[in-house]
């Protein structure tokens, strides 16, 4: 599951910076940082709240399933979705501000 995870993570993140491609080494290297830092902020989160995340936001799995198959509530998958998109959000912030 762990590889699963992560090579979603990276698939979700090739498609936050789809058209930017690395035109220097040092360009690359930005990249794979910003990609582990979007990555950390992901194995930081609750594991469900992870698992929210990944399922609603980089597969694209309808909130009312996910939500059935935990046992949760629609309100409680959309909470912690929202949740894990602040964090990575101030993540990337944070790490793209110089």
């Amino acid at each position: 599951r762990a590889k699963q995870v992560r090579e979603s993570n990276e698939d979700a993140f090739a498609r936050l910076i789809e058209g930017n491609t690395a035109s220097s080494a040092e360009e690359a290297v930005h990249w794979t940082q910003a990609v582990d830092t979007f990555e950390a902020t992901l194995n930081q989160l609750n594991p469900i709240t992870r698992e929210i995340f990944v399922r609603c936001a980089l597969d694209d799995e309808p909130r009312l399933e996910v939500a059935k198959s935990l046992g949760l509530h629609v309100s409680t998958v959309e909470k912690r979705l929202a949740k894990a998109r602040r964090s990575c959000f101030e993540a990337i912030r944070e790490f793209l501000e110089p």
